[in-house]
């Protein structure tokens, strides 16, 4: 996230400097740790549980979500913590980057799940002779 905000220019509106590059990096360590803690409730896959299985946590996630975004886009707020306006592009580019926590922990838990599979399907294959 710093390093696009900060070297990438994304808008002729907005232009890059170290102030966007630290507001998308904010937003990117706080939101894809949320995505991490919803993602390593189980083993299985998140898609599989299911979003909605710990009502708790998902209202937890989605409040700290709240608050951090409103950190970035209420004025006050965002004279507080230094935070700046970001761009529609900024902004999908930070959901992205957030998102991509979700990406890697399905894809390994997938190739683990695979292993696993071939390693018990090749134990009850084997002939104890």
């Amino acid at each position: 996230g710093y390093y696009v905000g900060n070297f990438v220019d994304i808008s002729i509106n907005i232009p890059h400097n170290h102030n966007v590059g630290m507001t998308m990096a904010f937003l990117v360590l706080a939101l894809s740790q949320l995505v991490q803690a919803m993602n390593c409730r189980s083993k299985s896959s998140l898609f599989k549980i299911g979003f909605t299985t710990n009502k708790q946590m998902l209202w937890a996630v989605l409040g700290s979500a709240a608050i951090v975004v409103a950190i970035c886009v209420i004025p006050p707020l965002e004279r507080v913590f230094r935070m700046v306006d970001l761009s529609m592009l900024h902004w999908l580019i930070v959901a992205g980057l957030s998102l991509a926590p979700l990406v890697i922990v399905e894809i390994a838990k997938a190739i683990l799940r695979a292993v696993n599979k071939k390693a018990g399907h090749s134990q009850h294959n084997r002939n104890p002779g």
